[in-house]
């Protein structure tokens, strides 16, 4: 885990007060634990949104979300009507850009004709290539304001696309942002990016748009403030570039491999059968671990890139190569290593064990999932996910965890 080093000033005082706040608020606090620890399957945070009231970011803030939390892009705030510019947004894009994520912009809408939607996209537009938004981001239209509340249905959604129209002669790609409540009620969205907070944030809601927020109040110990949080369910946000390896091979996430990672051998298609074969995996992108050796099989954990397991079996079934091993609790699961005469999906070293670059601990009596994850600074979902658990496992004393 990264810790927060070179990060910017005041970050102490913040946690300070927010500690004082948890302090007199243990109600409040005991809530959130408990919606913490019930939530069977966290959404991702393939995303967060920023503007002035997080402050001025830094490049080593948004490196530590990408590094710990997976975070693949950014939307600043650019501009507000035609009156407000995001005096954030010019470093907040250099420093995204720094930490090699996608930066989109968002401009938050006071339009209630199509004149007026008309005058704040180019007012948006013009904004964003002051700040240095890069041609072919995502400028998107945030629409939830009382202006949009009391006009009819077909206004604000000719208003919208107006917006979205005229954003696009300046070269930047548009949606509409708006609330759950809002959708295909106050004006029609085709895809977009919808924001809904569940008690319990689980599952994928708004799966047929671009993403889902799930959360606006997500802490990352290195920044000041909350949050907005989203997953993302295509690649609108990042650029609609398309990662080099689809997820064919079984992650069905939408994560970028590197070039040099992609191996193709089609002259070297295998029959179907068991090979006798052990030796270590280790992936280039996160990986579905399966309990069979197809892609129907479930689902029954992932395996973050990075991480190595040891197999001893190696099975050619269904279209792809699988590695067979055993995990934690003593049950066989099966990764897919890659494509049967294709494309490979991460590095493999035959017939030598590595030790995985994991660490383990001894769970003590009175620990959890989430008094595990705060005393080693790892996010709760990924210290479940490492040890194939959920919210239901029940850990016991002397029992060891990787984290």
């Amino acid at each position: 885990m990264q810790l927060c080093k070179g990060f910017r000033k005041g970050n102490i005082l913040k946690k300070t007060k927010l500690v004082r706040r948890v302090i007199t608020s243990v109600t409040a606090f005991f809530v959130a634990l408990v919606i913490s620890t019930v939530a069977m399957a966290a959404p991702r945070t393939d995303m967060v949104d920023v503007s002035n009231n997080n402050g001025a970011m830094t490049t080593p803030e948004f490196v530590y979300m990408r590094n710990n939390y997976a975070v693949k892009a950014v939307t600043t705030k650019i501009s507000e009507g035609t009156y407000f510019q995001d005096g954030t947004a010019a470093g907040n894009i250099k420093a995204a850009e720094a930490a090699g994520l996608y930066i989109n912009g968002y401009h938050f809408a006071r339009y209630s004709t199509v004149a007026g939607a008309i005058a704040e996209a180019n007012y948006a537009a013009q904004t964003a290539k002051a700040d240095g938004l890069p041609v072919g981001a995502a400028l998107v239209a945030d629409v939830e304001a009382p202006q949009q509340r009391g006009n009819g249905y077909y206004t604000n959604t000719a208003a919208n696309n107006a917006f979205i129209n005229t954003v696009a002669q300046y070269g930047y790609r548009s949606t509409v942002y708006t609330m759950g409540s809002w959708l295909n009620s106050q004006f029609y969205v085709d895809k977009g990016w919808i924001a809904m907070y569940p008690y319990v944030p689980q599952g994928n809601y708004y799966s047929n748009h671009h993403g889902w927020q799930w959360w606006s109040s997500f802490y990352f110990p290195c920044s000041l403030g909350r949050f907005d949080v989203t997953q993302l369910y295509d690649n609108f946000f990042m650029g609609e570039q398309q990662p080099v390896v689809k997820s064919t091979d079984d992650s069905k996430q939408n994560v970028k491999a590197s070039v040099d990672a992609v191996k193709v051998a089609q002259s070297n298609t295998l029959a179907n059968g068991d090979y006798a074969q052990a030796g270590t995996f280790t992936p280039n992108h996160n990986m579905n671990v399966r309990v069979g050796d197809s892609t129907n099989s479930g689902i029954s954990g992932v395996l973050p890139a990075g991480y190595s397991i040891r197999y001893d079996h190696v099975f050619i079934a269904n279209g792809y190569v699988w590695a067979r091993y055993v995990n934690n609790a003593g049950y066989y699961r099966y990764i897919a290593m890659g494509a049967n005469g294709g494309a490979e999906y991460g590095s493999r070293v035959k017939y030598t064990y590595v030790q995985p670059a994991r660490r383990v601990c001894i769970v003590e009596s009175g620990d959890s999932f989430w008094s595990i994850s705060r005393q080693f600074g790892i996010n709760m979902y990924t210290l479940m996910q490492m040890n194939n658990a959920n919210a239901y496992t029940r850990i016991y004393p002397g029992e060891h965890l990787y984290y």
